[in-house]
């Protein structure tokens, strides 16, 4: 039997900040509302999120790596009023 591992927020905001620093239930709750998020399931009117999606969100959530401190361009879900094609 194969066992999938699915985080409540509380659990998934600690391990989103153990493993990359940065994660809060605020967070994810907001990006849940705003649909830019991890997928996530739910069980009754509790969300879950699964560890490899949640995973797979944060790491697509990083920028390439710089050598300098300037300010990077935007995303577009980050743009008040644009819209993302």
């Amino acid at each position: 039997m194969t066992v999938n591992r699915y985080l409540r927020r509380k659990e998934a905001a600690a391990y989103l900040k153990e493993n990359f620093g940065v994660g809060s239930v605020a967070l994810l709750a907001q990006a849940a509302m705003k649909g830019t998020g991890p997928v996530m399931t739910y069980f009754g009117a509790v969300p879950l999120y699964h560890v490899d999606t949640l995973h797979e969100w944060a790491i697509s959530r990083l920028s390439a790596p710089v050598l300098h401190s300037k300010p990077r361009p935007r995303r577009p879900e980050e743009t008040p009023g644009a819209s993302a094609e």
